[in-house]
């Protein structure tokens, strides 16, 4: 009756699955419409726990250290209040050093972008014109083609209508173009704001978030779920803490390593440079060379000699942080082989552009440790199962054998044994009666405890999530 009842459940959930599955294929855009609602109105709220999280990095290991020294020079914990101090000024340098850094790097870029406009307008016409003589002497080696462009009638009258035409057209475009992408942009600061504020929310009130999280989770999961959940949320932390506290070390290190050595050979735009391949190293593989490509080209207009022996250091360069540098600041908290790291760059930049090229690494380098945690399980498993069945046959083998080997007792030895037999049983006593073993009474029952069912349940007190974990 029980596999039949199983068996018609199985059955509607697999019919209901069918029905829903058919449904969503024919009406596929309603539902990504509708998805795309939801995620605009979410998306903020998104967008502040990533800040939080990326925050939460540098405050982390500020507010320990502070911690540290208020402990070291009190001799003592410091108190809640002295906490909450601490975390606030951890946040606010937090902030300031982020803020600092970007400021740093403008500040550096912006003069050397104006300095690198102005050299190429000056090196563009020398450069145009070495071009045309290029050209020209490749034209004298091809005179049947010369002959051939010379053949072609232009209808310039056309031309110009229209290129009129497409100016026109191009203006009222340009004109709507730009008054979305204003208002796109203050439509994209409201929502950084308010995210930036639910993100320090978030990092002031982390823990007791994290209890009100653990309340909600424990009343409506197992607690097996509860805690695989946990393990996971911290696995996650771990992986993507590490990445990007190590992808920003390694391109800091990436950036200053550059600057130093076009500092040395005297690589023009040197500053410049090593600020933009220091940026773009954040996206995995292809970040550092398209840098590179790019500060090649500038130094190219100026001097196609050096554009070539800059590519030859950076070469060089590339090949130290990538077996040396990178392996010891990133690679511990990746733990991805490169086969995995090229997937992961591939699958999220075609899903999600650049973003999704620097997330996908860390979230692929989570599934991969959680798939490589539940084959050690099943291997172990596998093979403590074969360890058992190994020593039930040796058991089985030894008492086959041993029910073999049973030795066979002489008639002296028997006889013998029955004269003793004889001889105690005359010697017997009376057998001592043992009283009987008392009953052992069953436990009364504890009455109810009305109050522990009528808890009035504080979701910022620690109480109830520490008896909760004893239990």
């Amino acid at each position: 009756m029980d596999n039949q009842k199983l068996f018609f459940k199985r059955l509607g959930f697999i019919v209901g699955g069918g029905v829903v599955l058919y449904w969503a294929l024919n009406n596929l855009g309603p539902i990504f419409d509708f998805l795309g609602v939801v995620i605009g109105f979410i998306f903020p709220f998104i967008l502040g726990g990533f800040i939080a999280f990326l925050l939460n990095i540098p405050m982390r290991f500020i507010e320990r250290n502070l911690t540290k020294l208020v402990r070291a020079i009190r001799k003592k914990e410091p108190k809640k209040e002295k906490s909450m101090v601490i975390r606030l000024v951890s946040l606010v340098l937090a902030i300031v050093l982020i803020l600092a850094l970007l400021i740093g790097a403008a500040f550096i870029v912006a003069p050397q972008i104006g300095e690198t406009v102005s050299s190429l307008s000056a090196e563009i016409p020398g450069f145009m014109r070495e071009c045309q003589k290029f050209f020209q002497e490749v034209s004298k080696s091809l005179p049947g083609y010369l002959s051939f462009l010379e053949n072609i009638q232009i209808d310039w009258n056309n031309v110009g209508k229209q290129i009129t035409g497409f100016l026109s057209s191009f203006g009222t475009q340009a004109v709507s173009s730009s008054i979305s992408a204003a208002t796109a942009v203050f439509s994209g600061i409201g929502t950084f704001f308010m995210s930036f504020i639910f993100a320090l929310y978030i990092l002031l009130g982390k823990e007791s978030l994290a209890r009100q999280v653990k309340i909600v989770l424990r009343s409506f999961l197992p607690k097996k779920a509860y805690k695989k959940f946990f393990d996971i949320t911290a696995l996650i932390d771990s992986v993507f803490s590490g990445f990007f506290s190590g992808q920003c070390l390694e391109a800091l290190i990436l950036g200053s390593l550059c600057f130093i050595g076009m500092s040395i050979f005297r690589f023009p735009y040197a500053a410049m440079i090593s600020v933009l391949i220091a940026v773009l190293s954040f996206i995995p593989i292809i970040g550092a060379f398209t840098g590179c490509f790019v500060g090649a080209f500038f130094i190219l207009i100026q001097n196609p000699i050096q554009a070539i022996w800059f590519v030859v250091y950076f070469l060089v360069l590339q090949q130290i942080e990538g077996n040396f540098i990178y392996p010891r600041v990133v690679g511990g908290s990746i733990g991805l082989p490169a086969m995995w790291v090229l997937a992961a760059v591939t699958l999220g930049g075609s899903i999600f552009g650049i973003a999704g090229m620097i997330l996908f690494i860390p979230l692929t380098s989570v599934v991969y440790a959680l798939i490589k945690q539940t084959v050690k399980k099943r291997v172990k498993r596998q093979k403590l199962e074969r360890l058992k069945a190994e020593e039930e046959k040796a058991k089985a083998k030894q008492k086959i054998a041993h029910e073999k080997n049973v030795p066979v007792k002489t008639v002296k030895e028997t006889s013998g044994q029955a004269e003793k037999a004889v001889f105690h049983e005359d010697k017997k006593a009376e057998p001592k009666t043992r009283p009987a073993p008392a009953k052992k009474s069953k436990p009364a029952e504890k009455p109810i405890n009305r109050k522990e069912l009528n808890i009035d349940i504080d979701l910022d007190s620690e109480e109830y999530i520490k008896r909760e974990d004893k239990k």
